[in-house]
């Protein structure tokens, strides 16, 4: 009804007012093509490789106390030392899994992901064996809160709420 009332209102054709929507609806859209770019090309300048835990579920048990914890951050991702050879990461992550029989929030352990670079990632069971070759890093999912519109970091939520916060910049 309203998007009828705009040529009467304006005293122009309906046809231009269809025009006008459409190439506002064609603007929002390469810039949010644009904006995912950037996001990439930022990503793929700052990546380093990096390991993950994998548990039978795919959703943490409690996604708010998950995320004002610390997050995948805390809970999923394997700390490599990258002074060593990407030959060494699975090694290096698989002598974690080895200790870790339980991932919090996700369930029993049931293997690892490494990240060797933006488009190579290998899922690992929990003896250590590649089980499938990924063409791109996996990338676990992220808890972000919003008061309103306002993203809070969680950082600071956790903070306010007397949660030790250990989960990275978030």
């Amino acid at each position: 009804m309203v998007i009828a009332a705009i040529p009467i209102a304006l005293e122009v054709e309906e046809a231009m007012v269809d025009a006008a929507i459409r190439e506002t609806a064609e603007i929002v859209v390469k810039a949010k093509e644009k904006a995912a770019a950037e996001r990439e090309t930022a990503w793929r300048a700052s990546f380093k490789p990096c390991a993950y835990l994998v548990g039978t579920e795919s959703c943490p048990s409690s996604i708010t106390m998950y995320g004002f914890s610390g997050g995948a951050n805390r809970w999923l991702k394997i700390p490599l030392d990258l002074s060593q050879p990407p030959v060494t990461f699975a090694a290096q992550a698989h002598a974690v899994v080895k200790k870790t029989p339980f991932v919090t929030y996700f369930g029993r352990t049931t293997g690892f992901i490494v990240n060797y670079a933006p488009d190579s990632a290998v899922r690992f069971d929990v003896d250590g064996n590649p089980v499938e070759q990924l063409d791109r890093a996996y990338i676990p999912g992220q808890v972000e809160l919003f008061l309103g519109r306002r993203r809070v970091p969680t950082k600071t939520f956790a903070t306010l709420l007397g949660i030790n916060w250990d989960g990275g910049d978030g």
